[in-house]
């Protein structure tokens, strides 16, 4: 029986029969819908809906549902091309099929890719019956040959002239060649693989595999899954074998004076071991190179020597290089001693740098296998429109025929859309009660910009039929809507009853005392899909469930644009049908040529005419007033006015972009273009002005590429610093493929430890629904080009975290639900450690330097807290450890809490000790590892050397008099450094560290501050763990506020410093003063950072609220020397109240478990 093809034919997808809606076609020259017709049909579906006797027709009813099961059974709506000519051309093109032959067709170039597929295996069966009676367009691809590369044209619904190289014979007025090739099958090998990257990347692989379904399941997956190739491979020729391998930690900054003035004639002492551990020391210019001092060492040898340092007598300074003793951290390369991180930090604490002699790691292995990449590069004519200029009808006489799309700027009919109705509807238990009425509200945004007044269905009574079938019309034009636009849907329930308990999704602008109106379920679109192509005919909602009981922010606006196709398994869900008008070509959004030249250059202000505020005016200080306010500020009309009138003078104003975008009317085609051709004349922005420019506010894509191409600059470990918003930044793009998404994966197939943090960032977040899709892309993007060293040290990272998992599922069951037995569980603990398949050695996932060896079982337990962490200890699989600091390695293993806020907590540490650092100040902050591994799950470092207050207090003074004697810290420290040069040491220390602790916990609002979560190491260092609260979240006993100081500084604290009246305590104030006023410098910098966290959903970062907490506790309001003396007048009030600190820490310590 013959064979019958999956499709003969693919015709230009306009729409299919039933989904136009009445009137919905429209005449070449006006390309806009009939309105006529429209406005006729949509009044009679109005009077019908409004009818008294508001009973859905059988007609109606089974309309809908014939609809709906098209939908279902299709699972996908047109597709159109997503590339345009304004005129159709014809070329001839020669085919080389597979088995050598050969045929040539005249291609229409307003064919599809897919079309001209099924024409030529049409013709090929024709003519070789024999070699091809039985294949198939979907068997086979379409490939050209370019520079000695291969490109496949991938995407079956790109209109064949756009094609890059099909341009190319056009221009040169040749003939063209395409081969044709079998879709090979899936090797074992590949079988393999893409199974051990769906475990890595804790997905299910057949969602994502090459050459699954997703071609048809979700073109935007399968389309940026290959154009990610042409990155990936760019990456990859660019990447430098030794880089890659024994990648350095470098400081580009200038040597701060805190570190020079620990330098000795510009020299500093090292010490390095040979393979023996045997060890010497000498002093190196500060300018020398790795190199220079791998050759010293050789030079130095004797045979007796060598054999006492482990070094072979056939061996040269070439077969060696430089690694911190411990750590997996190479000091190699052309950088000068001091340029190394490790080196600058052990100036900083007048320590000598310990290093290690070891032969360079496999580079072979860091080249990905053939098997890992095995898709051709794609034409990077994909995703790419023509100009408006091209398209136009606007003074154009085209044949009918003739057009392939019309361009969204000619349309100048309204944005309309028609609300059908809701099936699979369900009421969660966390509603509490079921809506009286519902009703549906549409927006459309562009970021957190909304276009145009929302529109709304009447409420209808709550039951099993809901439908509206109502047209609604915004009061925005279509050639005016953006390409980032976005169609926010919100399903609203009616509650009558004033004391249903309801704390999210409160609409308080219609709400009232008699009922509420509450969001229920949401959902968005891009109006425009990722191939720029207006969004035409019927569409469901597959919409996300807010849950009610939460006290949290709705900003629904702002979620995932991806459908909720979980639904079926979640408590509530909901489909909401609409239905958007179609047209006889498909409408896309232009690759600008909104004016003619000649309009422009008629339209533009000459630049000696631009106005310029008068220095010192009124308009001047006002501009400059609005410049300066932070980034949570809100514009007014005014504001928006005076930056508009001067936007071309602010343009050589860096900082002042942000305000001048928050300006614009995005609901303006105009205004958008003209912005545009402003910003590519705008001065290069800095930093901190780029990271506001990728937070959620500014979706433009224009402005994101300007603010990715200023990342581009970043050293990697500036952009580890940020690394963990950025990812989150992710989350604001309209479309996968985005040029912050080509970005990150660029930087981490160029370094193996931003690769490392970039994969725990989003692998710590593919569980989350809303992005499990976005994130795949990209980690199968990364693992396929990371190379097979870095997929093995992953695998073994995952393969341990997911033991440690087990390990605390088990331990948790033995506890029970009450959450008692902690010493039962604590003697069968080493049963449960010995079932555990831990890998020989894995690298930390906080920190990848870091490599766990053996764990030591006697030395494991589990700690006394409410989640019952685990405590652990490994050896150090690194055998260059030289030190006890680094021969053992401990942590703790969480389950039940949330580590992302501890996360950000110490990432905030970490960038203000990096900002002090260039100021001067060295607080020797800690902030420790800490990664979140998977949802409630993670992984925190333990600080060694280090005890709680709380233990101290006990020690010195008793479980009841230690908390409220004064001596007993000065006590503790004096015994751990027994010489007075050493005291010296830790109190100064002790003074710098308090010091930087106070202004951080203060900045950042960390509550829940108890004598057991501050610590403080042998040597003085003192530091703060466990930052459950903060942004001013403290923790309340029975609903009474237990913290009545916003930092901790007790009077044992200001005992080790001396007297209030000492000399050291004043340097304490002048340095706390000095750090806060760092800090308050930086104020916009922090707050955009934690701005681009609240999407994460941190319960205590979850509206604009809870980060107002920075900007009034940093004053913002004052001037510099009015804010220094705020910090003072804190200061004297934390001591006049620090009675109130030691009585909270003595209830803590019978209220804590185990405390007796």
């Amino acid at each position: 029986m013959e064979q019958k093809p999956k499709y003969t034919t693919l015709k230009l997808p306009d729409v299919e029969d039933g989904e136009i809606p009445s009137g919905g076609e429209q005449l070449p020259q006006e390309t806009q819908p009939n309105n006529a017709n429209h406005q006729q049909q949509d009044e009679q579906q109005q009077q019908q809906a409004n009818s008294s006797d508001a009973v859905l027709t059988v007609e109606r009813k089974s309309a809908f549902r014939r609809s709906r099961s098209r939908l279902v059974r299709r699972n996908s709506f047109p597709k159109v091309p997503e590339g345009f000519f304004s005129v159709t051309r014809t070329m001839s093109v020669d085919f080389n099929l597979p088995n050598g032959e050969k045929v040539s067709l005249n291609c229409a170039g307003n064919h599809t890719v897919g079309q001209i597929k099924c024409e030529v295996m049409d013709r090929a069966r024709e003519i070789f019956p024999a070699s091809y009676e039985q294949v198939w367009e979907q068997d086979v691809l379409l490939t050209y040959t370019k520079d000695d590369k291969t490109y496949e044209i991938c995407d079956i619904h790109q209109t064949f002239q756009t094609l890059r190289v099909v341009n190319t014979w056009i221009k040169a007025g040749m003939k063209g060649t395409l081969d044709v090739r079998f879709i090979p099958n899936e090797t074992n090998e590949e079988r393999l693989f893409n199974l051990k990257l769906g475990s890595l990347m804790g997905v299910i692989w057949g969602k994502y595999d090459s050459f699954a379904s997703t071609r048809t399941d979700d073109d935007e997956v399968y389309l940026t899954r290959r154009k990610l190739t042409n990155v990936r491979r760019r990456a990859l020729r660019t990447r430098l074998s030794s880089c890659y391998s024994m990648e350095p930690s470098l400081e580009y900054s200038t040597i701060p004076s805190h570190v020079a003035a620990n330098l000795t004639d510009k020299n500093v002492t090292v010490c390095v071991y040979g393979p023996s551990k045997s060890c010497s020391s000498f002093s190196v210019d500060i300018t020398s190179y790795p190199c220079n001092i791998v050759k010293e060492f050789f030079d130095s040898l004797t045979e007796a020597r060598r054999e006492v340092f482990g070094i072979p007598e056939e061996a040269t300074a070439n077969n060696y290089v430089l690694k911190v003793c411990g750590l997996n951290e190479y000091i190699w390369g052309a950088h000068e001693i001091l340029d190394f991180s490790y080196v600058r930090s052990c100036v900083a604490r007048r320590k000598d740098p310990q290093l290690a002699l070891c032969e360079p790691p496999d580079e072979s292995r860091d080249i990905p296998d053939a098997v890992h990449d095995p898709w051709y590069l794609v034409d990077d004519s994909t995703g790419v429109t023509e100009n408006h200029q091209q398209l136009t009808l606007v003074g154009c006489k085209k044949n009918h025929t003739e057009i392939v799309a019309f361009s969204l700027w000619d349309m100048a009919r309204k944005f309309r859309l028609k609300v059908v109705g809701i099936d699979s509807f369900s009421i969660s238990k966390d509603t509490f009660a079921t809506p009286d009425e519902i009703y549906v509200e549409l927006s459309l945004y562009r970021g957190r910009q909304r276009l145009a007044e929302p529109v709304v269905t009447s409420p209808i009574q709550f039951n099993e039929d809901l439908r509206w079938f109502t047209w609604l019309e915004f009061d925005i034009k279509l050639r005016n809507i953006p390409k980032e636009a976005r169609i926010n849907a919100n399903i609203i329930g009616v509650f009558k009853n004033s004391s249903t308990r309801i704390k999210a999704g409160v609409k308080e602008d219609v709400s009232n005392g008699e009922q509420q109106h509450a969001i229920l379920s949401w959902a968005n679109i891009q109006l425009l899909n990722h191939r720029s192509v207006l969004r035409t005919g019927s569409h469901v909602f597959k919409t996300w469930p807010l849950c009610m009981s939460e006290d949290v922010s709705v900003e629904t606006y702002t979620g995932t644009t991806a459908p909720n196709d979980f639904a079926q398994s979640t408590s509530f869900a909901a489909e909401l049908y609409i239905e958007l008008d179609s047209y006889m070509h498909p409408v896309v959004f232009p690759n600008g040529g909104w004016k003619t030249e000649e309009a422009n250059a008629s339209d533009a202000i000459p630049e000696e005419e631009e106005p310029e505020p008068v220095h010192g005016s009124s308009e001047w200080k006002k501009l400059e007033e609005v410049i300066q306010t932070d980034p949570l500020t809100e514009l007014t009309d005014d504001d928006k006015k005076i930056l508009n009138k001067y936007r071309s003078y602010c343009k050589d104003r860096t900082n002042s972009l942000p305000k001048v975008l928050q300006s614009v009317d995005a609901a303006s085609l105009d205004s958008v273009v003209q912005m545009h051709e402003l910003l590519a004349q705008w001065s290069t922005i800095s930093v901190e002005v780029a990271l506001e420019l990728l937070d959620s506010k500014y979706v433009d894509q224009k402005v994101r590429s300007l603010a990715v191409r200023t990342l581009k600059s970043l050293s990697n470990n500036k952009l580890q610093a940020y690394l963990l918003q950025l990812t989150q930044a992710l989350k604001f793009e309209p479309y996968h493929d985005s040029a912050l998404a080509r970005f990150l994966l660029t930087r981490a197939l160029l370094s193996k430890r931003i690769g490392h943090y970039f994969f725990w960032f989003l692998r710590s977040e593919v569980e989350n629904l809303h992005v499990s899709q976005r994130y795949s892309i990209l980690l199968e993007a990364y693992l396929r080009g990371c190379g097979q060293s870095m997929i093995d040290e992953l695998s073994r990272q995952t393969t341990a975290v997911s033991a440690l998992q087990n390990l605390s599922n088990r331990l948790a069951t033995r506890m029970g639900k009450s959450g008692t037995g902690g010493s039962k569980v604590g003697d069968g603990l080493k049963d449960e450690i010995s079932k555990l398949a831990l890998p020989d050695r894995f690298q930390a996932p906080f920190d990848p330097r870091i490599s766990l060896g053996r764990l030591v079982v006697d030395k494991s337990k589990i700690m006394d807290s409410k989640k019952r962490p685990v405590w652990l200890e490994f050896a150090n699989a690194d055998t260059s450890a030289v030190s006890e600091h680094f021969s053992v390695i401990r942590i703790i293993f969480k389950q039940g809490d949330d580590l992302r806020q501890d996360m950000l907590t110490l990432q905030m540490l970490s960038l203000m000790g990096k900002l002090w650092d260039e100021e001067g100040l060295d607080l020797h902050l800690l902030p420790y590892g800490c990664m979140s591994t998977g949802m409630q799950v993670g992984i925190i470092q333990i600080v060694p050397n280090a005890t709680t207050v709380a233990k101290i207090q006990k020690e010195f003074g008793g479980l009841i008099r230690g908390t409220f004697k004064d001596e007993v810290l000065k006590k503790w420290l004096e015994r751990k450094n027994p010489t007075s040069e050493k005291l010296e040491e830790a109190v100064e220390s002790f003074m710098l560290s308090c010091a930087g602790y106070c202004v951080a916990t203060y900045v950042l609002g960390i509550g829940d501050r108890h004598n057991d979560n501050i610590m403080v190491t042998e040597t003085g260092n003192l530091f703060h763990i466990d930052f459950g609260h903060f942004l001013g979240n403290t923790k309340k006993f029975y609903g009474i506020q237990r913290e009545r100081v916003p930092f901790v500084l007790t009077p044992d604290f200001a005992y080790v410093m001396g007297s209030e009246d000492s000399p050291m305590f004043q340097r304490f104030k002048d340095t706390c003063v000095h750090a806060f006023l760092v800090i308050r410098r930086h104020a916009a910098l922090f707050i955009n950072l934690f701005h681009m966290m609240k999407s994460t959903g941190i319960p205590e970062l979850n509206s604009v609220r809870d980060i107002r907490y920075l900007q009034n506790v940093l004053v913002l309001d004052k001037t510099e020397q009015e804010a220094g003396s705020h910090f003072l007048a804190e200061i004297a009030g934390v001591l006049r109240k620090n009675w109130t600190v030691q009585v909270n820490w003595f209830v803590h310590r019978f209220a804590r478990p185990g405390s007796s």
